[in-house]
């Protein structure tokens, strides 16, 4: 007859084996650091909780006894304690690769999900006094630089959601301020429009119009050399039939308008593209006076 105790360490060990993902745990994109604790928390939480593995850092499927006492009266190696213990070092190693260097280095010394779990909410998840303020002068120093908006905001969120989780959260409107403060000189126009407002639109509105205002940005920087191009074309084919600096008799400039009915012209076989203008060559002969155009 089977004893009640080995029943339950069988149907222990079944359950805790329904627990074991099939395929290895997913990887994190965002690595864990010293100021995005929050947005790594977000990537990780989600896969316990669908792995049902989120008791095992939270401390509530704690480990079963190491030994049992057999149908013989014995003891004998718990198996139920052996699948924990696979479970909970399978958690552990797929933290442990979630990390940077300096997190990681924190809990290199955590023999179980649990404690390097509490090292890391302790470390990153509470923060000092002192840490909110760095977090918030980094947000109000916060510029755009040389980097794309899109970065831009993505930095001034994760900073935010930094505050947010230390208990200190910011309010759009004191939100959109850094944002627009941190702006470069390309964008004025548009921060003096939304500063010129009674009250700021919402914060997905500020956004929106941010993203609308860089594509013109982009597309101004696109097509302004190609209207520089046709301009400077324009300039150098206009009036091609008057040179300026050309001056003939009594200090005139002279065009085909100077001309005589039935003047001879005559041109020379020169050419250049860069030049494109006749000059008037007036010569005269001790008998005749002629009359050139020049290339």
């Amino acid at each position: 007859m089977t004893s009640s105790s080995s029943v339950h360490t069988t149907l222990s060990a079944s359950s805790l084996e329904t627990t074991l993902p099939k395929s290895h745990l997913p990887d994190i994109s965002i690595k864990l650091a010293s100021n995005n604790y929050l947005l790594w928390k977000a990537q990780v939480l989600p896969v316990l909780r669908g792995y049902g593995l989120l008791g095992y850092v939270k401390d509530e499927v704690p480990c079963p006894e190491s030994t049992i006492i057999g149908e013989n009266g014995e003891l004998q190696t718990n198996p139920a304690a052996a699948v924990w213990l696979r479970t909970d070092q399978l958690i552990l190693g797929w933290i442990n690769s979630s990390l940077s260097d300096g997190p990681l280095s924190q809990v290199i010394n955590s023999e179980s999900s649990h404690d390097a779990w509490q090292v890391l909410e302790t470390l990153y998840g509470t923060h000092t006094r002192d840490r909110i303020q760095q977090i918030k002068g980094e947000l109000q120093s916060l510029t755009k630089g040389n980097s794309s908006l899109e970065d831009y905001l993505q930095k001034a969120k994760a900073l935010a959601l930094s505050l947010c989780g230390a208990g200190k959260p910011m309010d759009d409107d004191e939100f959109i301020i850094c944002i627009l403060r941190g702006l470069g000189s390309e964008f004025d126009p548009i921060v003096a429009a939304l500063n010129a407002r009674d009250t700021f639109p919402s914060l997905e509105g500020i956004i929106g119009k941010l993203r609308d205002f860089e594509i013109r940005i982009q597309g101004a920087r696109t097509t302004a050399p190609s209207m520089a191009f046709y301009t400077n074309r324009g300039r150098t084919n206009s009036k091609p039939w008057i040179n300026n600096n050309t001056r003939g008799r009594n200090n005139r400039s002279f065009t085909t308008r100077n001309l005589p009915n039935n003047t001879p012209l005559r041109a020379k076989e020169t050419f250049s593209l860069s030049k494109w203008k006749l000059q008037w060559n007036p010569s005269e002969t001790s008998s005749t006076k002629q009359q050139s155009w020049a290339w």
